[in-house]
């Protein structure tokens, strides 16, 4: 659906966010799969010992986590997004498509 909205956009956005997608899946599959699976299992875990206590902290200590990856993540990728999707091969209006998204 997300392909088809930006495609209504115009091809230099749909190059823009085709380069971008490399770097989202990554950030996808850190959050979802490695962080989201461990802190998934752990609460479990948790819910089915009956230990409440620990699954509370567990949240919260997934909330930190979390919150850290999104920072380090932004503060990484800020500083070098443009060119790192320059060298993946985007320039022009393609380029600050990829830049903006």
């Amino acid at each position: 659906m997300e392909t088809w909205f930006l495609a209504k956009l115009g091809t230099p956005v749909l190059a823009g966010v085709a380069v971008v997608v490399p770097v989202l899946m990554l950030m996808q599959n850190m959050s979802q799969g490695a962080m989201g699976g461990g802190i998934s299992s752990s609460v479990a875990r948790a819910l089915g010992a009956g230990n409440t206590e620990l699954v509370n902290q567990l949240a919260r200590h997934a909330v930190a986590l979390n919150t850290l990856s999104g920072i380090a993540f932004s503060l990484i990728l800020l500083p070098v997004a443009r060119p790192l999707f320059g060298m993946f091969g985007a320039h022009g209006a393609a380029l600050d498509a990829a830049n903006t998204y």
